[in-house]
């Protein structure tokens, strides 16, 4: 059997650098080993972003499904206790998972497309608890929606196997990270039935967050990302896409898009949301107080 080692870098980050080493390096390096021992050496890794979990797992599920052999190399002590306390290391059958006292892990975990329930589980009892923002309960609401439809989209759209998910609270940074990541087809290539044929992979993406853009027929769509990143530009925080070769950032009001060498098979979606003191309330009920000023200033 083949041995391939594959050192792993200092800091991985949800940044487009540690993305780029992600997708175009190690993704694409191990797509097509079959029948191999793969060993991701940590040795010179001091620090993992825990969301980032999430395409750990998506590649070493990769890695797994083509009949290879996996070894962690080399991991120090501190990101040991994240893969443990995310339940990374449980949920592939190296190590029972111990308690986060802390409560700053949302939970890696592997949805299949049928999941839709325990997904909307999850949101509720992981995701949600985790944001400590004053939401009214339409906010909250219209919230797990626009998440949910970034998994229906995975589902419908992405016809994959699996769905990874995974995510942190940063208590000293008052920050939340979470990511959601499908292996199926890409943003582009679904977007290119509505598009031409030569709408490049991050213009596809682009046009997938613009408002009521949806590549489904016959039903409502295009709301998820469009409010996702609505409500992001208000909270002051981060998304990402990365899809195909397609790279796309949006930070407060700013986007930054750009291109990979190489092509990631399906799509990651990455958020970060600050923890602020802000009152975040549903555009229905921000048009009625709209709605009963106007009526105030006529009178």
């Amino acid at each position: 059997m083949n041995e391939i080692i594959i050192q792993m870098p200092k800091n991985i980050n949800d940044n487009k650098d540690s993305f780029n080493f992600l997708v175009c390096s190690l993704y694409s390096k191990i797509k097509p080993i079959t029948n191999s021992k793969i060993i991701l050496d940590f040795k010179k890794t001091r620090w993992v972003e825990g969301n980032i979990v999430t395409l750990l797992g998506a590649i070493v599920d990769t890695i797994l499904s083509n009949n290879n052999k996996l070894a962690f190399k080399s991991v120090s002590k501190s990101i040991n206790n994240l893969l443990n306390k995310n339940g990374f290391l449980e949920k592939y059958g190296l190590i029972e998972q111990s308690n986060d006292i802390y409560k700053s892990s949302i939970k890696f975990e592997i949805f299949t497309p049928n999941d839709k329930v325990k997904f909307q589980k999850y949101l509720k009892e992981e995701f949600i608890p985790r944001l400590n923002l004053t939401m009214s309960e339409s906010f909250e609401r219209d919230l797990r929606l626009n998440l949910e439809e970034v998994f229906q989209n995975a589902r419908t759209h992405g016809k994959c196997n699996s769905i990874f998910v995974c995510g942190q609270y940063f208590y000293n940074l008052k920050k939340v990270k979470f990511t959601i990541i499908d292996l199926g087809k890409t943003i582009p290539d679904n977007v290119r039935t509505k598009l031409p044929i030569d709408t490049s992979d991050i213009e596809c993406i682009h046009w997938s967050t613009k408002n009521g853009n949806s590549t489904k027929i016959g039903i409502s769509g295009g709301l998820g990302l469009y409010n996702l990143s609505e409500f992001l530009k208000d909270n002051g925080g981060i998304m990402q896409i990365i899809s195909s070769s397609g790279y796309w950032e949006q930070n407060k009001n700013k986007v930054i898009k750009s291109s990979f060498s190489n092509k990631f098979d399906g799509t990651i979606v990455n958020i970060q949301v600050n923890i602020n003191n802000k009152t975040y309330i549903s555009l229905e009920e921000k048009n009625e107080i709209n709605k009963n000023n106007y009526i105030s200033n006529i009178f």
